[in-house]
């Protein structure tokens, strides 16, 4: 089936499922807690949601990464700037995904991946939906912190991506978290912002258009 078909069957179980969503907590990915007396200072900084079919993602540059979070980045040195996702260990990195790989990720709780994309500047080719968000250098600082907790590193160090993990320009490697219906690429998301201390809601967000609507709602949020 063609990943148009792909899409709308997730998308149907999805809205069958919606009404359950405020009952149900999505499992935690570990993301640090913002700390309120920290001042978040001027929007100096902008990092980049993209929407692309039914994956959501957070796009950074590369120089700007804190030293002290992401070695992975190293494995991009060439790259201006980094997409970040999470997602299905089996799905999430399958150029051909069927309809069985995408039901049997929403209904089973599965292993994690976390992509990194090497992109150009924006716009950004493939990109379905692209906002520019502001954010100040503390808000950056915590993302990145946030992304970076998300790495499954049990030996420490540097993440090297799982087998069959290296695919034109974009690597997979262990996560942290289980992903099922939900918790999903976009309740992650929503995770990473909130932790920046942004007013993004973690609950409910079942599609990336739904993640994207309330991205938009941030007052500083371009187009």
């Amino acid at each position: 089936m063609s990943a148009l078909g792909v899409r709308a069957a997730l998308i149907g179980i999805g809205a069958f499922c919606m009404a359950w969503v405020g009952a149900c907590a999505p499992a935690g990915t570990p993301v640090p807690t913002p700390d309120p007396t920290v001042d978040g200072g001027s929007l100096t900084r902008t990092v980049y949601l993209v929407r692309s079919r039914l994956h959501t993602g957070i796009v950074m540059a590369r120089d700007a990464l804190p030293s002290s979070h992401l070695p992975e980045a190293a494995d991009f040195p060439d790259a201006p700037f980094l997409e970040f996702g999470w997602g299905d260990r089996d799905y999430y990195p399958d150029p051909n995904p069927t309809v069985g790989m995408g039901l049997s990720a929403l209904m089973t709780p599965t292993e994690a991946v976390m992509k990194i994309g090497a992109r150009g500047p924006p716009p950004f080719a493939g990109a379905d939906d692209l906002l520019s968000l502001p954010v100040s250098d503390g808000e950056f600082g915590r993302i990145a912190e946030a992304i970076d907790a998300s790495f499954d590193r049990p030996d420490g160090g540097r993440a090297e991506p799982i087998p069959g993990g290296r695919r034109g320009g974009r690597n997979f490697y262990p996560a942290h978290g289980r992903f099922q219906m939900f918790n999903t690429c976009n309740n992650w998301l929503a995770r990473v912002l909130a932790a920046a201390g942004l007013d993004v809601s973690t609950t409910g967000a079942m599609t990336g258009a739904e993640l994207m609507l309330r991205v938009r709602a941030l007052p500083r949020v371009t187009e």
